[in-house]
């Protein structure tokens, strides 16, 4: 077996700037669409992961953050816990 180090964390973000700095190859007869395509996709791209947790009841992985510090930050769940007999606040 190899001891070959792997990418550091940083390479997508290194990737990322090599590509932005990158001369524009368009060919002289592209239309509109040539530029507008590559817009579109990367503004959807982004644009469904803003609005997953705002159109459906699925919220962002890391979104309870609030209850890492011991306290349950939603009623609902307070309430559950408390009928279960497992609750902290009695």
């Amino acid at each position: 077996m190899r001891s070959v180090r792997g990418p550091s964390l940083l390479q997508p973000y290194r990737d990322l700037h090599k590509l932005f700095r990158k001369q524009l190859v368009v060919p002289a007869t592209a239309s509109w669409i040539f530029w507008a395509a590559p817009v579109v996709a990367f503004t959807a791209m982004l644009t469904v992961p803003i609005l997953i947790p705002v159109l459906t009841n699925y919220p962002l992985p890391l979104s309870d953050m609030g209850r890492s510090s011991g306290g349950v930050a939603d009623p609902h769940a307070r309430h559950v816990l408390r009928q279960s007999g497992r609750s902290q606040f009695g």
